[in-house]
């Protein structure tokens, strides 16, 4: 990591180091520590989320900047005694530099490490010792030997002893770890970031061939040039992380959140092959692709296998669009899994596509929410149309009440006369509904109009509207029907009454009806007419001996409905009070 041994004794003493100005030794060492001050700078001010890789090379370029500082002390135009001292004392630098080297590979590849606190103390066994063993090598030679070195004489006349060799192996070790941390990270990077890498490498290289050159004592005395390399390193990597924003812009996403989301992604190279795939993605592509394909699937065509996934044509090609998610579902463990995936571009920093990133999203329990949620919300609309029917229906015959008939009458004429068809109206009235309350109770009362509903819903044809008015009567609404059909289904109804006992279980008697009959446009043309028309042929029907259909005459006397209904009450009460028991 030094200079060469010795100058040639053949040279002569003061010809060799007049060959080079000392001056100019000096401003080419103050240059590197220039270059390195001003990188150091900036990648503690860049550090952001990745403060290892910021911090190691920070670290490395104030080591660097030391070392610089030191040799060209060491080299210039001073007294023995300064250069050596100076000389001494960048060894310090030295081991900083190769331990934060080392640091900054490992961290580079864009893991998320962090160095541990045993680590740290590891790294600085070594600057400590060597930094003890350089200030007291006067009293022991064991790192440079010869009467130049007990002396603190020129330097250059100094003779490289054990320790030296053990401290230049240790370097060694540390920047080949460096290395192959930097190289393996470039040759697993992805295509966004391998440019980065790729002067990473390029720029750590460069020390390692000058150091190695000095070594052979190629470069005389013309002094350590290893400082010099480690500046150009760090021109390089200041390059990279000024114009490439090298440690904002790195696969730390990739490797540190990526790699640690439960969420399959994975990367496809232009030509359609699988070149990265974070955990979740192997795992599932595993599960799912079978063991015919082994285990080493990066760098295999990604149709072949995600070939279940059905995202790719015939040709191989992927068909998943960007702006819309493909839904699918695979068969993992035995077990079905739904998942949505999405396709977005990558691009490099000139906006050129290098690949495809897919994103899978198991939604496999969001499925199953949505599903119970729409069961939950088909169950809600069920029960509110159950109340709202409910609301609208007789609670004992479960026909539709008046309140109903009433909002649905207005509409049912409005088509009816639309359409230039009929619509017949008709009003049953059960006979002497009063006498079998009386005489057989309620509940036998309750079941004659259970009966005569289910009847009610036998007979109407399909689109009529039958509905309890009150009491035991019934009013049946048939759109299409004029005054003789209306008539035949109300005479129907009696008949059916007339043979027929209404009631259930025990609870049956016999009881005949009466019906009144009206129709659109020939009984009246709007609801309260009609009512009003079939009204008043229920009263006819009853005031003729009961049990029978009559039919509304057209252009009858017009009388209030309420009028007619009592009076017909009246009647009814009086004839079931008359009536033997």
């Amino acid at each position: 990591m030094r200079r060469a041994c010795a100058r040639e004794r053949s040279r002569g003493g003061e010809g060799v180091r007049a060959a080079v100005n000392p001056v100019v030794h000096l401003l080419v060492y103050l240059a590197a520590a220039v270059v390195f001050v001003v990188v150091a700078v900036g990648a503690f001010r860049r550090r952001g989320p990745r403060t290892a890789t910021a911090t190691s090379l920070g670290v490395l370029a104030v080591a660097g900047a030391w070392w610089s500082l030191a040799d060209a002390v060491s080299v210039g135009p001073f007294d023995e005694r300064v250069q050596s001292v100076a000389a001494l004392a960048s060894f310090p630098g030295v081991a900083v530099a190769v331990g934060a080297f080392a640091c900054l590979g490992r961290s580079a590849t864009g893991t998320g490490w962090i160095p541990s606190r045993a680590v740290l103390a590891g790294l600085s066994v070594e600057p400590i010792l060597v930094t003890v063993t350089a200030a007291t090598n006067p009293w022991h030679q064991l790192f440079y030997s010869g009467t130049a070195a007990a002396t603190l004489g020129d330097p250059v006349l100094w003779e490289r002893a054990p320790l030296f060799w053990l401290h230049a192996l240790y370097s060694y070790v540390l920047i080949a770890t460096g290395l192959v941390l930097v190289a393996r990270g470039w040759w697993t990077a992805p295509p966004a970031f391998r440019r980065q890498r790729w002067h990473l490498l390029l720029a750590s290289v460069v020390p390692v061939l000058v150091n190695v050159v000095n070594l052979t004592g190629a470069f005389g005395d013309l002094g350590d040039p290893t400082p010099l390399g480690f500046a150009v390193t760090a021109g390089v990597i200041g390059n990279a992380m000024f114009r490439q924003d090298f440690i904002a812009f790195a696969p730390v996403a990739r490797d540190v959140l990526i790699e640690r989301i439960s969420d399959p992604v994975l990367a496809l190279s232009p030509d359609g092959r699988l070149i990265d795939a974070n955990p979740a993605a192997l795992k599932l592509l595993l599960a799912t692709a079978g063991p015919r394909l082994g285990t080493q699937l990066i760098g295999m065509p990604a149709s072949l296998v995600m070939s279940c996934w059905g995202l790719f044509d015939a040709d191989g090609r992927l068909v998943a669009a960007e702006d819309e998610p493909a839904h699918l579902t695979l068969v993992v463990a035995g077990t079905a899994m739904d998942l949505e995936v999405r396709a977005s571009p990558l691009v490099d920093g000139r906006g050129r596509e290098i690949g495809t990133v897919l994103v899978a999203r198991d939604v496999t329990e969001v499925n199953a929410q949505r599903a119970r949620l729409v069961e939950q919300l088909a169950t809600i609309e069920r029960l509110r149309s159950d109340l709202a029917e409910q609301a609208v229906r007789d609670p004992l015959t479960d026909l539709h009440n008046r309140r109903h008939l009433m909002e649905r009458f207005g509409p049912m004429l409005g088509e009816a006369a639309g359409a230039g068809e009929p619509l017949a109206v008709v009003v049953l009235d059960l006979d002497r509904f009063k006498r079998v309350n009386d005489e057989h109770g309620h509940l036998t009362g309750d079941a004659v109009l259970i009966a005569m509903a289910q009847r009610l819903r036998e007979c109407v044809p399909t689109g009529a509207l039958a509905a309890r008015w009150g009491g035991e009567e019934f009013v049946v609404v048939v759109p299409g029907a004029d005054l003789t059909e209306g008539a035949v289904l109300a005479e129907t109804l009696r008949r059916r009454c007339e043979a027929e006992p209404l009631g259930s279980g025990e609870r049956v008697v016999r009881c005949t009806l009466s019906a009144g009959v009206a129709a659109y446009p020939v009984s009246g043309e709007t609801v309260a007419d009609l009512l009003l028309a079939a009204d008043r042929a229920l009263y006819e029907a009853k005031d003729h001996g009961r049990n029978l259909v009559r039919r509304a005459v057209p252009g009858g006397a017009a009388e209030d409905a309420g009028r007619v209904r009592r009076r017909r009450r009246h009647d009814d009460d009086v004839a079931d009070e008359a009536a033997p028991a």
